[in-house]
């Protein structure tokens, strides 16, 4: 009785663990909006905000020996895709971000409710990559679920 106990209440800090972790990673990703706003700012651009003002007619050019057959070259900005393309790559990392925080969320949800141990597994091998709070959830997981009073609370044994 006293070990279902125990095992109880790391069952529950484990679902606090897994809330945290998911709550922080998708505030973590969040940071990139920022950056995928200004990407996607810089894209619509009008192509003469990236040109430099012409000069004014009272400045004296100088006169070279020898003269230029084709007028000198304007500076021209980024072509607008290449900042579409970096705004869409960001948009994906956030989007991804989001999508694992949640699923991460819900692997906590599914301790707390003693259900789906697989995807709970899935979720904590998943994490275990992300160093040092991940490695150390999903080896918390995996040493958890792993005893017998715990397969007997999600219902096996």
């Amino acid at each position: 009785m006293e070990e279902q106990i125990i095992v109880r209440e790391r069952l529950r800090l484990l679902a606090i663990g897994f809330y945290v972790k998911g709550a922080v990673g998708a505030i973590f990703v969040s940071f990139l909006l920022f950056h995928f706003v200004f990407m996607l700012g810089f894209s619509f651009m009008p192509e003469s905000a990236w040109n430099p003002p012409p000069k004014s007619a009272t400045t004296v050019q100088s006169l070279s020996v020898t003269p230029s057959p084709s007028p000198r070259p304007m500076n021209q900005g980024p072509p607008v895709v290449f900042f579409r393309v970096i705004a869409g790559v960001i948009g994906v990392i956030i989007l991804l971000g989001w999508t694992f925080g949640g699923l991460t969320i819900y692997a906590g949800r599914c301790v707390q409710k003693r259900t789906h141990r697989l995807f709970i597994f899935v979720m904590a091998a998943l994490n275990c990559p992300f160093i040092p709070w991940g490695t150390l959830l999903g080896i918390a997981t995996f040493m958890l679920m792993q005893t017998p009073v715990a397969k007997r609370e999600f219902g096996l044994a």
